[in-house]
């Protein structure tokens, strides 16, 4: 440890460090090049006795590190009342020299390397040079150099830098990182695996002085796996499909939809594969991987046909017999049932039945048929009157929303879907309603509410006082109301 003691009368003490090193510009013992100045100013903490004065105060300069600091020279003038001289300091390469005061009690009073601070000491002041890592540089980052589907793992890496003890990495789905994450780690990689969609990185240095400035963003866009999805039939002559026999490609999740089509002497009977409804001629495909369904068709026997029964909206309702292709001889009756689902009702056949307005009718077979089962959802209405207030607000809330503006005697209304769960409010500054709102669940029919407006009463409020020195005075009251009182 390298350290000048200076023994001087005076209450204070000016002290100025010069440094062969600074955080920005870190110097080799050997160069002694940019140097950076640190200036301490030291009072008295408190005025001493006249029993207690002592002719002299005592500034000591020390090293924390000496293995990386040489004391160069040391120049210290009494000048009046104040010390004042430089300090020059070689730090080894990559560190920065801080400066750290002292009071009498070991106290430290300021740490740091800016110029210019004040210090309350005793007489006895301890200057201690601290050498510390200059902060890292700031690393440069890359990612992946091919294609990223989702669910596969990928790694964004960074060069390692001088000085650097740790890693920060920021993730975000943001280029400008509002919504980032970030974790600290010791290596120069992290590994990620995430759905598609575009992430950004960025990594910055740590060390024990600070952290460097943040790299370059690193972007990487994760496509969702595509799967090949195999449309065929059981005999090339009976029919094709659509989307053609053959592989077609499709990102993950999509739903495909696909149809039957027997050729002429053939009918559909089923799909064989992942398919929403196996018995129906169109139906539809989720892609969740590689995948094959087939269209299986027969042979209509001679004096046969195939009556082909399906829906417009799968999930809206069935058919009796089911959907799907049955057979029957030439000149049959058939019975055939719409049956809606829940919240949904019939509409209308479409194809040769013999009432199409009827859920249960009859189509006669006299050839290869297709008749169509139309279904829509039920919508109902949430309705009422709102009386006793202009321009009222209704708003509706639960599984729809919207909003009427409603004068006196008004009405309003909602249509809504069957089986929802909803509430209607009426609504308007300074007044009350009966009642205050209609909340109703699991509708299943129309619903009427009608409302009332009560005005809320205004507070009143009273302003008085005493007149005196005249008489025949006249109080005037201006604003939003006016009135006058003569005062005798």
């Amino acid at each position: 440890m390298t350290r000048s003691v200076l023994y001087l009368v005076t209450m204070l003490v000016i002290v100025s460090f010069v440094f062969s090193c600074s955080d920005e510009n870190p110097v080799n013992p050997s160069d002694g090049a940019g140097t950076a100045v640190i200036q301490c100013m030291v009072e008295p903490a408190k005025p001493a006795r006249a029993d207690e004065l002592n002719p002299t105060v005592k500034a000591e300069i020390s090293f924390y590190d000496a293995q990386n600091a040489t004391l160069v020279k040391q120049s210290l003038t009494v000048n009046g009342k104040h010390i004042t001289g430089t300090v020059t300091v070689k730090s080894g390469s990559g560190y920065r020299a801080e400066l750290f005061c002292y009071d009498a009690d070991g106290n430290v009073t300021h740490s740091g390397t800016a110029t210019n601070i004040t210090i309350a000491v005793g007489r006895q002041t301890t200057v201690t040079i601290l050498l510390k890592p200059s902060k890292p540089e700031t690393p440069t980052a890359s990612g992946p150099q091919s294609a990223i589907t989702s669910g596969t793992s990928y790694t964004v890496s960074w060069v390692t830098v001088s000085r650097a003890q740790s890693y920060t990495i920021e993730e975000s789905t943001n280029s400008t990182f509002a919504d980032s994450t970030s974790k600290t780690i010791v290596g120069t990689s992290d590994t990620y695996k995430n759905t598609a969609g575009t992430y950004y990185y960025r990594v910055r240095a740590n060390n024990a002085t600070g952290s460097s400035g943040w790299s370059n963003t690193v972007v990487v866009t994760v496509s969702k796996i595509q799967y090949t999805l195999t449309l065929a039939v059981n005999t090339a002559e009976w029919g094709t499909t659509n989307p053609s026999g053959g592989d077609h490609a499709y990102d993950e999740g999509t739903v495909v939809t696909v149809t039957a089509i027997p050729a002429e002497g053939y009918r559909f009977v089923s799909w064989t594969g992942s398919v929403m409804n196996a018995t129906n001629a169109t139906t539809t495909v989720t892609v969740t991987g590689n995948m094959t369904v087939t269209a299986t068709f027969g042979k209509i026997p001679a004096g046969q046909y195939a009556l082909t029964l399906a829906v417009n909206t799968e999930g809206w309702g069935t058919t009796n017999p089911s959907t799907g292709v049955h057979t029957y001889d030439d000149g049959t009756e058939v019975t055939i049932t719409a049956i809606p689902a829940t919240g949904c009702r019939f509409v209308s056949w479409a194809g040769n039945v013999t009432n199409a307005a009827n859920a249960t009718t009859t189509v006669t077979v006299t050839g290869n048929m297709t008749v169509i089962a139309n279904f829509e959802q039920i919508t109902l209405t949430l309705s009422g009157t709102v009386t006793g207030a202009d321009s009222v607000t209704v708003t509706l809330s639960g599984d729809a929303t919207g909003s009427r503006t409603v004068g006196s005697g008004g009405s309003y209304s909602f249509t809504v879907d069957y089986g929802g769960s909803y509430t209607v409010t009426p609504s308007k500054a300074g007044y009350t309603f009966s009642p205050s709102n209609f909340t109703v669940t699991s509708l299943t029919a129309n619903q009427t509410q009608h409302f009332s407006a009560t005005p809320i009463p205004a507070k009143t409020y009273v302003i008085s006082g005493i007149v005196s020195g005249a008489n025949g005075v006249t109080v005037t009251l201006n604003g939003d109301r006016t009135e006058s009182i003569a005062v005798n």
